[in-house]
């Protein structure tokens, strides 16, 4: 009995923790798209970077695939050329499938805050949503799954809280550093002091 009483009260906690750490992460989130809205109204800071690809893709077919980052000067001399990324967004297909995701960067240490993925399922007629959240030093904190079928509806929710128990989890952060690898490589190309 007391075993299942510590163990309630520790989901309670982690809940709270959970909680808590959405709402973090949301306020950041909202911040970003207003710094997005607001750097789109002044060219000066407008700093972004647009890949637009088209592939031909074994099986699948032609896949599209669009990847905007968006950033700021690292307003720091010593990096005179650096521009941190505090948002990057993508989409492509891969068939007839659609996918999204999101990843939203802390500013200053250019590490995930938040992967938001939405795309087609294989599994159903519907739509699978993730959401990774990073704990403030950028480490893996949980994630949460949530199926949809064709007209919206809430097929199953899961709370993962280990991204090691899961290779999607890993796939998306690998996604992420790959991502800001592409970044830093095409916004430093020819910027030598």
């Amino acid at each position: 009995m007391i075993a299942l009483i510590a163990m309630s009260f520790n989901a309670v906690a982690q809940n709270k923790a959970q909680q808590k750490r959405i709402a973090e992460v949301r306020t950041l989130y909202a911040q970003a798209m207003e710094k997005i809205k607001a750097d789109s109204e002044l060219p000066e800071a407008n700093n972004h970077l647009v890949i637009d690809m088209q592939r031909m893709m074994p099986g699948t077919g032609i896949q599209n695939k669009k990847v905007s980052y968006f950033s700021h000067e690292a307003g720091d001399e010593d990096q005179m050329y650096k521009w941190d990324v505090y948002f990057l967004r993508s989409s492509y297909n891969v068939s007839a499938l659609q996918f999204n995701e999101e990843y939203l960067v802390n500013e200053n240490t250019q590490k995930p805050v938040f992967i938001y993925f939405v795309g087609n399922t294989y599994q159903h007629d519907g739509t699978v949503e993730k959401r990774y959240y990073f704990n403030a030093d950028g480490s893996p904190c949980f994630f949460l799954i949530t199926h949809k079928d064709a007209e919206g509806n809430v097929i199953s929710k899961e709370d993962v809280k280990n991204f090691n128990d899961n290779i999607e989890a890993l796939e998306m952060e690998r996604s992420f550093h790959d991502n800001m690898n592409v970044y830093n490589t095409v916004m430093g190309a020819g910027f030598h002091e």
